[in-house]
């Protein structure tokens, strides 16, 4: 008996260690993300005042009202606990924690039923654990999920609603359908109640894609998954599924539709990337989509777990897409499945979510972000997990290579753990958020109405209603964005602001653009002449080692 709860302490263990890690420092870095304080506003406003949109980026085509520029669940989240527990930046990054734990946990269990235990387990441990990319400034350890975790973006919430769809497809597709009979009373009986359980996985897939559009691209991995392993007799589970998606999504749809408008301005600049009806946008897309993993092809250059991952991941795969096609996998309806699923039908299942979730990304994304795996990840580690345990009970008398498995196995999770601790030990050092915020706050006038980079709206609780994203007169200057242009004179004083914030990012872009040949050069310049003109005074200069330069100007006329 405690043998077999072994995998479950292990995994337990491994989701208390990831949570303890993840509430260190969380304020202190990775440094503030530009997504994160832009997602949060609107899900706050939700919550305090009944509308999904945010005053940070009023002016441009009703955002101040309704705010279409990305799904709404994940903000409505956040803003959740910022009303809970107080505007900031510690309170916004508990949800992307909570929702990766609870990916984790996801993954177990999923692992379990699937497979086994201790399928679960080493999943969790390759997801907590191995360093598997190379680092970048908001991506600092390179083991993916953790960092996904100490970011406010939506990319945390897609798994956690793909994997709970996930397993519920695969209990209902498993479970005994057999009736009870004498010598099996208790046999349970889905049948009666699988329409619920498939109007459920509809729902659950509409969350994810409230969540990002990409959660969209989990209905077609599951329901031909269902179609895979029971032919014809899933298409009415199929249309039950479409019909709980349909209704997840018909709030938002209503929502559109009530500022449709103003939905297709503000997603003007997302045009490119929805080129659907033109055959060279899957063509480059599935040539860039190498681009998505440069991070695990530079980690190899300099961490073992990127090597396991990249080794093991493929040979897994391949393994269990052989299995897969060579096994017997069409089950008739009156065929009984009782407690675990049988491994051809597991890795049926595994094989067709990954491979078309996977294809999706390759087709229909053309924006190759790296941060966008993140749904992907438990699904490559289960993978991995099946394929290690396999060799692991290879049935041959020489089992020479047990320890060298084990070895590199642990050699991996031992690389993750170090890298963490050093960055916790350097993380000390970095200013806190809502301290850098506290000093900028201390430099303005009560009822000031701020504009600066969105990234310190969280941090200055008190200007929140008066704070507005400097974006907004940048993005009326750019015709990808607004159908008719204008300077950024004209539309800094579609709001004038009493107090304008120059941060380091601000103040690089600014110094970049002097060039007479860059790109933006003019831009750079009119910034410049807007302060002339409006008689801009510096009232304040903070250098900070974490956060660099602050100028924070105060206009005067």
């Amino acid at each position: 008996m405690s043998f077999r709860l072994t995998p479950h302490l292990l995994s337990l263990l491994l989701l208390l260690y990831f949570w303890t890690v993840g509430l260190a420092n969380l304020d202190r870095f990775p440094k503030i993300h530009e997504d994160e304080s832009w997602q949060a506003a609107p899900g706050y406003t939700f919550w305090t005042e009944g509308r999904f949109g945010t005053d940070l980026f009023a002016g441009f085509y009703g955002m101040e009202q309704h705010y279409y520029g990305f799904m709404p669940l994940f903000p409505i989240l956040v803003g959740g606990a910022l009303h809970l527990f107080g505007l900031g930046l510690f309170q916004a990054r508990l949800v992307p924690l909570a929702l990766i734990l609870l990916t984790l946990a996801l993954t177990h269990r999923l692992g379990t039923k699937l497979f086994s235990p201790w399928h679960g387990a080493l999943a969790v441990a390759i997801l907590a654990t191995w360093r598997i990319a190379g680092p970048f400034s908001h991506l600092p350890s390179g083991i993916p999920l953790a960092d996904v975790a100490r970011i406010v973006r939506y990319d945390s919430a897609v798994p956690v609603f793909g994997l709970s769809a996930l397993l519920i497809l695969v209990y209902t597709l498993t479970s005994d359908r057999r009736p009870k009979t004498a010598d099996r009373p208790n046999a349970p009986r889905t049948t009666h109640h699988a329409p619920r359980y498939f109007l459920g996985v509809g729902f659950l897939v509409g969350f994810a894609t409230l969540s990002h559009v990409y959660g969209a691209f989990w209905l077609p991995a599951l329901l031909l998954a269902a179609l895979w392993i029971r032919g014809r007799s899933a298409i009415k589970p199929a249309v039950i599924t479409l019909i709980g998606f349909g209704l997840a999504l018909t709030p938002w749809l209503l929502f559109v539709a009530s500022g449709w408008s103003d939905f297709v301005q503000q997603n003007r600049n997302y045009a490119d990337r929805f080129g659907l009806l033109d055959s060279r946008f899957y063509l480059i897309n599935l040539l860039n989509e190498v681009e998505r993993y440069d991070p695990i092809l530079n980690g190899a250059k300099q961490s073992l777990g990127a090597w396991l991952w990249l080794i093991l991941c493929s040979l897994s795969l391949i393994w269990l897409l052989k299995r897969s096609l060579t096994g017997w996998v069409n089950i008739p309806p009156s065929h009984p499945v009782s407690g675990l699923p049988s491994p051809v039908i597991s890795s049926c299942i595994l094989v067709a979510v990954l491979i078309t979730l996977g294809s999706l990304f390759t087709l229909l994304l053309s924006f190759k972000t790296f941060s966008y795996l993140a749904t992907l990840w438990p699904l490559f580690a289960l993978v991995i997990a099946a394929g290690f345990i396999h060799l692991w009970q290879a049935p041959t008398p020489r089992r020479w290579w047990r320890p060298i498995l084990a070895l590199l196995f642990l050699l991996g999770m031992a690389e993750g753990i170090l890298t963490s601790v050093r960055l916790h030990q350097t993380a000390r050092r970095l200013t806190p958020y809502q301290t850098f915020s506290n000093t900028i706050a201390a430099h303005l006038p009560p009822q000031s109405r701020v504009m600066g980079l969105q990234h310190y709206w969280l941090g200055l609780a008190v200007h929140r209603q008066n704070y507005q994203s400097v974006l907004v007169p940048i993005f009326w200057t750019n015709p990808n964005y607004v159908s008719q242009s204008l300077s950024f004179m004209q539309a800094a004083q579609m709001r004038p602001p009493q107090i304008i914030l120059l941060d380091q990012i601000m103040l690089d872009f600014l110094a970049e653009t002097t060039e007479p040949d860059h790109p933006l050069h003019q831009l750079g310049q009119d910034i410049w002449t807007y302060l002339a003109q409006r008689q801009a005074r510096l009232i304040g200069q903070l250098d900070d080692p974490t956060y660099g330069r602050m100028q924070i100007y105060q206009l005067e006329k």
